[in-house]
């Protein structure tokens, strides 16, 4: 008590004259009460929208056509497009391109990325699915 300036005596003088304060009789109702939080109803709103989905999903499948017709596949070095042969209609003169897919090398890295993104791909698809039956 000897190292105690004026003011730090003056103020517990006050203190001790005026006693502690006694909250009222519904203090902590009206404290947890205003505490509470109002419930309010949340809104699911997907991060892509369906219309995301298709685009990435035209452009995925654009891009393996892609690569499939227009990169050079196996031996022959030329793109896959070139190497197609043509079936033509005598009659009507239509020349349509006899399909087969050639050989293409992917290294092992490549087909085990394909394979991942294909499971993150269908498990997305499944919880979406899910969800939506849910709601």
């Amino acid at each position: 008590m000897k190292n105690q300036s004026k003011e730090d005596y003056y103020i517990r003088e006050v203190m001790m004259e005026l006693g502690p304060d006694s909250p009222s009789a519904n203090f902590q109702q009206t404290i947890l009460s205003k505490l509470r939080a109002e419930r309010t109803i949340s809104v699911y709103n997907p991060v892509i929208s369906s219309l995301g989905w298709k685009l990435i999903g035209g452009a995925i499948a654009t891009l393996v056509i892609a690569v499939l017709f227009f990169l050079p596949s196996g031996d022959s070095a030329t793109p896959l497009f070139n190497q197609l042969p043509t079936i033509t209609i005598p009659k009507a003169g239509i020349k349509f391109p006899i399909i087969s897919l050639a050989s293409i090398d992917i290294s092992v890295i490549a087909i085990q990325s394909l394979v991942i993104f294909s499971l993150f791909a269908l498990v997305s698809i499944v919880f979406t699915l899910r969800k939506w039956q849910t709601s």
